[in-house]
């Protein structure tokens, strides 16, 4: 699956003459935001490619130099990137996941990548000198293909891991979460105990002034 990871892999390899073959099991790209934040570690890395994919992530973000964390009308964690993280993005950038992957996606284009959407990967055998798989086409379809190199970037549940028999090691936070992109109206800061914790980020169409990740 062509997330952040795999387009950031492909854009590279690309990039060094490396052709590849770049696969989704998604007919289409998410439009979700699910993650936000880009760190900037991350940032220095996409400079380095001198491909101008740092400077259209800048202009499509929204820079936070600041983290707090508040309880009950009381601040009691603040991060101040801007003072305390030396190098030249000294904070966190607040951009969307999906304008990442659309961004990333482009530049993957720019270099005559393609992805191929609405295929997945069934099986895989692997051999001395590569990996034989089985993929599925959208319209079941089955295409068998060999491969020097099989590389999984499909999250939590990848099924690279899976067929290959690599455990994801760690546990599950027993926790519910509801995410959204919401246009609201606060007093900030709140004076009162909230029932249960909330985080607040501004994304690049809010109109808010507020540039600090703020966390109840």
């Amino acid at each position: 699956m062509p997330g952040p990871t795999g387009l950031t892999l492909a854009h590279e390899l690309l990039r060094q003459g490396v052709q590849i073959r770049l696969i989704d099991k998604a007919p289409t790209a998410s439009q979700n935001t699910k993650a936000l934040g880009v760190w900037p570690r991350t940032l220095e890395l996409f400079a380095r490619t001198g491909t101008g994919i740092v400077e259209e992530m800048l202009e499509q973000g929204v820079k936070t130099p600041t983290f707090n964390v508040w309880s009950e009308g009381k601040r009691l964690i603040r991060l101040d990137f801007a003072h305390h993280l030396a190098g030249p993005y000294p904070f966190a950038l607040m951009i969307p996941q999906a304008e990442t992957e659309a961004l990333l996606t482009r530049h993957v284009l720019d270099l005559d990548g393609t992805i191929e959407r609405g295929i997945e990967l069934v099986s895989l055998i692997q051999h001395e000198d590569g990996v034989e798989v089985l993929l599925r086409h959208a319209d079941g379809q089955e295409e068998q293909t060999r491969t020097d190199w099989l590389i999984g970037c499909d999250g939590a549940h990848s099924m690279v891991r899976h067929l290959v028999g690599v455990p994801f090691v760690g546990k599950t936070f027993e926790q519910s979460f509801v995410a959204g992109n919401i246009r609201m109206q606060w007093d900030f800061p709140l004076t009162k105990p909230m029932p249960s914790s909330l985080v607040a980020m501004r994304l690049p169409s809010s109109p808010c002034p507020m540039r600090s990740a703020i966390a109840w």
